[in-house]
């Protein structure tokens, strides 16, 4: 008989799959379409499904309750993939630009005040002032008056303000810099435009203990750069946890600044609040651009792009 010499070669599927012992390669060959390992295992789990009703039903059952859960799974990934996906860009509209009205009223008053401080009986009173200030003076005082007087001189606010702008390039955060150069360059540059405007007297040279370049008084173009730095060093903490303490300190550098002038006899109270009010107005102003800007361009400013560099439309955090 030829048979048993036919099952040497091949082995039977029915066989392979009643016993599930079919691990060799002539037991995978004798099944039509099996071509791995992995294909036997399916044919032989299909085969017990089939002499099993029981196993087959809690099967069918287990797949049906997989298949919802399949598309759940898919429709959070379309969520997920939509709550990632970037918010559209905001362009600045007629609302946002009639928020930078507030700013030049804050200029015009700066000057207000600087014309209505050239009254004489104005003048007199600030001169009481100044000679109260005058019975205060002591050696420490006057030291650190000097010094606060020529850290904050012309030649001085240059250097700042080219030194800070060349180290936030040097950081590759080129809008930063370019925002921080305007705030502190414009903040100050706006004691001199007052100063052009107003043209009021400084107080006698008898009430002097510096000199100072210039006879325009109002406003104090040190003052103005003191608030100016304040503003640019909260500018550039806004991001890093640390804008209380550096406004803080920003508060603190501009009283000192204020105090110092009229301890010096080159300022009147005035001159101080003027300075206040102008840099003020010309701060908030170029950060109300900035702020339009980064509408308009996308990402917030300081937003850190690949390598830590930032977007185009960026500034900060920076």
């Amino acid at each position: 008989m030829h048979d048993t010499s036919g099952m040497d070669d091949t082995t039977d599927t029915t066989g392979t799959t009643g016993t599930g012992d079919a691990t060799d390669e002539t037991g995978m060959t004798g099944v039509a379409g099996v071509t791995d390992v992995t294909d036997v295992t399916d044919v032989t789990r299909a085969a017990r499904l089939a002499g099993d009703p029981a196993r087959r039903d809690r099967t069918a059952a287990a797949t049906a309750g997989a298949a919802p859960r399949a598309g759940q799974g898919r429709a959070g990934q379309g969520r997920a993939g939509r709550v990632g996906r970037a918010a559209p860009v905001r362009r600045a509209g007629p609302a946002a630009i009639a928020a930078l009205v507030p700013f030049p009223p804050l200029l015009a008053l700066a000057v207000a005040l600087g014309l209505a401080a050239r009254t004489p009986a104005w003048t007199s009173a600030e001169l009481r002032l100044d000679d109260a200030m005058r019975g205060l003076r002591t050696g420490p005082l006057t030291t650190l008056a000097h010094a606060l007087d020529t850290a904050f001189e012309p030649h001085a606010g240059a250097v700042l303000i080219v030194a800070v702008s060349a180290g936030l390039l040097l950081a590759r955060r080129p809008r930063t810099a370019l925002v921080t150069f305007l705030l502190l360059a414009a903040g100050w540059g706006s004691a001199s435009l007052v100063k052009a405007l107003v043209a009021r007297p400084r107080p006698p040279l008898a009430h002097q203990l510096a000199a100072e370049l210039g006879n325009d008084s109002f406003p104090s173009g040190h003052v103005a750069l003191a608030m100016s730095l304040a503003v640019a060093a909260a500018f550039l903490a806004r991001r890093t946890g640390r804008l209380v303490p550096v406004a803080a300190a920003g508060v603190v550098l501009v009283v000192l600044q204020g105090m110092s002038r009229l301890y010096l006899g080159v300022h009147y109270l005035s001159d101080v609040a003027g300075a206040i009010v102008a840099s003020v107005a010309v701060t908030g102003l170029v950060l109300r651009l900035d702020e339009l800007a980064g509408r308009r361009s996308g990402p917030a400013p300081g937003a850190a792009g690949p390598r830590g560099q930032e977007y185009a439309g960026s500034a900060r955090g920076g």
